[in-house]
């Protein structure tokens, strides 16, 4: 039997429903658009700002509000339990916390502190300290206590520290050993600021400063792989450090600095020829902004405020809140880690009304493209319900 053809002006089933179709995901599409648009629009209006930097007064005062919230008695008891069970004992956090607890006005635990009292008194051997502190001055070889580590800070900060970690890299380079590029960079970064410092009466002393505590950090083992990896790539584009292998070698084929020159001239040659002087100088911006923040915090805390910078981005924020902090810092820190940095901004009332408005957008996009997909479903449904109907009706008509 020949099929049955649909008369002439008929529509084609469906055609309608398509043509609805169309429509919606066009309308889905001209609400996405307006939605990105009034968000780019009233992100972009100066007079629309949704994120604001507190002042230093009301930073300050909404940072010791959080640590408030979050230390109570039991709170600071479980600190110091903890501080003191560390192998060796964390006096650093220990001290941190006695502090919180006079600040917030919280007695600690009698038998707690008896326990620190006695700790302290047998933690306090000159002769054991002064000569670990002598060896850290003056060991070529990565510290293995933390007073080592700091006590090499006295030689870090002079060109001294400096040679030392040019020296340290000519002894791996001479065994065939791995070059730790970080410290040959940071080596030959410390020698050029040591320069700039004397040229410049000291206004480069803030780089150097954070030179200094940087190899201070690696020794000590507490710098943060994140800020490790980002001042590294900032010391690749501003010092040849392959140029500079290459005249470490050469300095070692005369007879590892000794012959004909002085230890500090030659070190001073292999600088001058890997130096990049104007990439150099936005590395140097970026280390002056981090020894700000580590002077404001004074020496003994640099190394623990060290620990919450976890990227290049957070040197900015340390810097801020050190502004607003001061020597309370580690403190602050200690308590609310890197998430008190978010605390330097504040969400302004214009910004909740752009949030609002993206939020109405959002779910008006959001119904739209919900009211496509039914559609879509109920066309599908329908399609194949009247292909189920022509397949039973050309059956009957075989029969």
């Amino acid at each position: 039997m020949a099929p049955e053809h649909a008369p002439a002006g008929a529509r084609k089933p469906g055609l309608i429903d398509r043509a609805l179709l169309w429509l919606q995901i066009g309308l889905v599409a001209s609400a996405v658009a307006t939605l990105a648009w009034t968000a780019y629009q009233a992100w972009q209006n100066p007079f629309v700002e949704a994120l604001v930097e507190r002042g230093a007064e009301e930073l300050r005062s909404e940072v010791w509000a959080q640590v408030a919230r979050r230390i109570d008695q039991p709170e600071l008891d479980r600190r110091l339990r903890a501080a003191l069970d560390q192998n060796p004992i964390a006096w650093t956090e220990i001290g941190l916390n006695l502090k919180l607890a006079e600040r917030l006005a919280l007695e600690p635990d009698a038998d707690l502190q008896n326990e620190i009292r006695a700790a302290r008194s047998a933690a306090r051997q000159p002769l054991a300290v002064l000569g670990a502190c002598w060896q850290g001055i003056f060991a070529l070889e990565l510290g293995q206590s933390l007073t080592e580590a700091s006590c090499a800070g006295l030689s870090e900060v002079t060109s001294v520290g400096d040679v030392k970690s040019l020296l340290r890299v000519a002894g791996a380079f001479a065994s065939g050993q791995a070059i730790d590029r970080f410290d040959l960079g940071l080596g030959i970064a410390g020698l050029a600021l040591t320069g700039a410092t004397l040229v410049s009466a000291g206004s480069a002393a803030p780089a150097k400063v954070s030179v200094a505590t940087l190899k201070v950090a690696k020794r000590a083992r507490v710098l943060s792989p994140g800020l490790k990896r980002s001042l590294q790539q900032g010391l690749n584009r501003s010092i040849k450090l392959d140029v500079a292998l290459e005249a470490l070698g050469k300095e070692l084929g005369q007879g590892l600095f000794v012959r004909r020159a002085s230890l500090q001239s030659r070190a001073m040659r292999i600088l001058n020829r890997s130096l990049d002087p104007k990439a150099f100088d936005r590395l140097v911006g970026e280390l002056a902004d981090l020894g700000v923040s580590l002077q404001r915090v004074g020496p003994r805390s640099a190394l623990y405020t060290l620990q919450f910078v976890g990227s290049g981005q957070d040197i900015a924020r340390l810097k801020r809140f050190t502004a607003a902090l001061g020597k309370e810092t580690p403190e602050a820190l200690s308590v609310l880690g890197r998430g008190g940095y978010r605390l330097a901004v504040k969400t302004t009332r214009s910004g909740v009304r752009l949030a609002k408005v993206v939020g109405a957008l959002a779910w008006q996009a959001m119904a739209l493209v919900v009211s496509v997909a039914l559609s879509l479903l109920k066309l599908l449904v329908s399609r194949g319900i009247k292909r189920a109907r022509r397949s039973r009706n050309r059956a009957r008509r075989r029969i």
